[in-house]
């Protein structure tokens, strides 16, 4: 805003330089301080450049004035030769700098990139320590839910952040987003930008209504720890039900919401927030978009679940037949009985019972040669690494289904294909006798009369698999079974599957699954 009492130079100064090169944009024009004032209700105004002697209200007026209002303003004074009294005074009242009448181009230039450069230089320090306090304050209260912060330390930073930690009826929510498919593969700025976008739902839909504090905790989860004193419970459920409704309306992303048990001391907010993470799990179970309470879960280790019938038979019967529907309604079957049960049954055995669904489907495939990763796309690994880290039932039932129908594809292909007797006899034994360890294909081409070289061929170019590498993939198999399913010692599972010592185990391990046994049985 340019404010002078002559017209003539309000008019000159707008064209004097070209502002708009500069950032600046001339909003408005004022003749005096009271018509400043008046302007700088209606108009944002960042910059001022305004004479000092006017009639109604002069320069220094109006300076103090914006400093009554607190306005973040910056102001450059014009001035007569005559006016260096009122200049002084200008100065300590806070004016940027002060130019003389006529204004030269060039000074005026400089005073505007000066006082630009230093605008500039603020605001990003206002911003390094707005982020440097919003750290600080992440961080404190990654301490607090996770019990690693004194009490004398918590009483400082409390006061210096201005967190208002209870004394007392304290209940710990976590907010947990499912990331849409590829998400994880993006960009840790693009990632940030869509977690803060959600932050912001977040807070708006609850704080405004809630007594709370609101932070991001260190995996990406919106945690709120809420004052229940005088409120209830049910409100609060309903505020959260109503924020994951306007995250699906506003970003499309789905989510899974876990309270904690009421705590009624500042030093056991973390076990609050270690129910609720553990409550979390259960999403698998709940399915999305539900709110989870932990002591509803507590009352499953009360009751003993039934044991689900994975009909692994009936899977592995379906895939010999190519019976894609029966398949589809077995696995079906299984996952409604893991519905039925709701609570009863853990996360980890939902998890369990689909592992043991595709190993029975990947042991049927490798009798029929089928190489499972070329079929679905990715390692047998990254198969149960997607379990271990699935959100939702469906989403493994999904998963069971679309792996089982992609082998019975395949087995269609292969049962097109037709092996020799002598082919078949080989397949049978291996599969019947794998964990011998002295088979091998010379002694088979012993048993059958034949040259080992010429028997070896005829494997080759029916079943495109050397003899040694079909051995090993059925030995393979079973080793992950026996991983996957059972406690026995990867000692004793090299010797029940037929390899000779350990080290060469891992080799063969590691060569076929891509992982080694260690790293199977820890998913």
């Amino acid at each position: 805003m340019i404010v002078d009492d002559e017209l003539r130079i309000r008019q000159g100064l707008a064209k004097l330089i070209e502002w708009e090169e500069y950032g600046l944009e001339i909003v408005c024009e004022a003749a005096n301080g009271k018509d400043a004032l008046r302007q700088l209700e209606e108009n944002e105004i960042n910059v001022i450049v305004t004479d000092i002697k006017m009639p109604v209200m002069d320069g220094i007026e109006l300076i103090k004035e914006i400093n009554k209002r607190a306005l973040d303003v910056r102001i450059i004074v014009l001035s007569g030769f005559d006016d260096f009294s009122f200049v002084k005074n200008a100065m300590k009242l806070g004016a940027e700098n002060y130019l003389l009448k006529p204004v030269n181009k060039e000074e005026l230039l400089g005073t505007i990139k000066d006082m630009l450069e230093d605008i500039k230089s603020k605001r990003i320090s206002d911003i390094q320590n707005r982020a440097g306090l919003t750290y600080l304050r992440n961080n404190t209260l990654n301490r607090i839910v996770k019990n690693e912060i004194k009490p004398n330390e918590l009483r400082d930073k409390s006061e210096l952040l201005e967190l208002n930690i209870w004394t007392s009826s304290m209940q710990v929510a976590i907010f947990q987003p499912y990331l849409p498919n590829g998400k994880e593969n993006e960009s840790h700025e693009e990632g940030q930008d869509l977690l803060s976008a959600i932050f912001s739902i977040c807070e708006e839909s609850v704080k405004p209504y809630a007594d709370c504090i609101t932070f991001i905790d260190s995996n990406g989860r919106i945690v709120y720890i809420f004052n229940l004193a005088g409120e209830k419970l049910e409100r609060n459920k309903s505020l959260l039900l109503n924020c994951q409704q306007k995250v699906i309306a506003g970003l499309g992303i789905h989510s899974a919401v876990a309270l904690g048990s009421i705590v009624e001391s500042q030093k056991h907010i973390h076990l609050s927030y270690q129910q609720a993470v553990q409550s979390l799990d259960y999403k698998i179970v709940y399915g999305p978009d539900r709110i989870i309470l932990y002591s509803e879960i507590r009352k499953r280790f009360e009751h003993k679940h039934e044991e689900v019938n994975i009909y692994e038979e009936w899977i592995q019967n379906c895939i010999s037949a190519s019976k894609a529907e029966e398949l589809t309604a077995c696995i079906d079957n299984v996952f409604r009985d893991i519905k039925d049960q709701g609570t009863g049954i853990s996360p980890e055995q939902v998890r369990n019972i689909t592992m043991k669904i595709i190993l029975a489907i990947f042991h049927k495939a490798r009798e029929f040669f089928i190489n499972t990763e070329k079929i679905i796309d990715y390692n047998e690994y990254m198969v149960f690494w997607s379990i271990s880290k699935a959100d939702d039932i469906d989403e493994l039932r999904k998963l069971s289904i679309d792996i089982g129908i992609k082998v019975i594809n395949a087995v269609q292909q292969q049962q097109s294909k037709r092996y020799s007797k002598t082919v078949e006899y080989i397949i049978n034994y291996i599969q019947n006798n794998y964990s011998q360890q002295d088979i091998c294909l010379k002694t088979m081409a012993n048993q059958m009369d034949v040259s080992a070289v010429h028997l070896g061929r005829i494997f080759k170019n029916e079943t495109g698999m050397f003899f040694s590498d079909y051995l090993n993939q059925i030995r393979i198999q079973e080793a992950k079974r026996m991983l996957v399913e059972t406690n026995i010692k990867i000692r004793d599972i090299t010797e029940k599957v037929g390899f000779v010592n350990t080290s060469y185990f891992f080799t063969v391990f590691k060569k076929v699954m891509g992982v080694t046994p260690g790293e199977i049985r820890q998913v």
